[in-house]
């Protein structure tokens, strides 16, 4: 079975007995965002990704939703004081993006709406692309 980790908007601690018996069953280990320290989430995201050094194929999904909302207010599902910081996000993602397997990169749950102005999605963007590029060049 293959080893999947992730972090997650949605605590696993949230998750019910029988959703916590599905979700391990999968092979999934999960962290919640909340348990993640300010400036960690970059290595805490290559330690789970030195344990997938052999998979050949990676999926690197990033929901906005897991950004804490006061700070990059894009998210379609609002979470104040309690998400990653922007370098955060994007350090795990530069991560993501060094794996010699990375075979997929998805970017979901961004709500325009929130902030029509429109500087937010082209810094998300911006940022995406270079974290991106950084993790491609290791």
């Amino acid at each position: 079975m293959p080893t999947r980790w992730c972090c997650s908007a949605s605590p696993p601690a949230q998750l019910s007995t029988g959703q916590w018996r599905r979700f391990a069953g999968h092979g999934l280990d999960g962290v919640p965002v909340t348990g993640i320290a300010p400036g960690t989430a970059g290595r805490r995201a290559r330690q789970a990704l030195a344990r997938l050094h052999d998979k050949r194929a990676l999926l690197c999904h990033l929901d906005v939703d897991v950004i804490d909302y006061a700070q990059f207010p894009l998210a379609d599902c609002p979470r104040y004081h309690g998400g990653l910081s922007l370098p955060d996000a994007f350090d795990a993602v530069t991560a993501a993006a060094g794996h010699p397997g990375l075979a997929c990169l998805t970017l979901t749950e961004v709500n325009p709406d929130h902030y029509p102005a429109g500087e937010l999605i082209r810094e998300l963007v911006n940022r995406w692309a270079a974290a991106v590029a950084a993790g491609l060049t290791r």
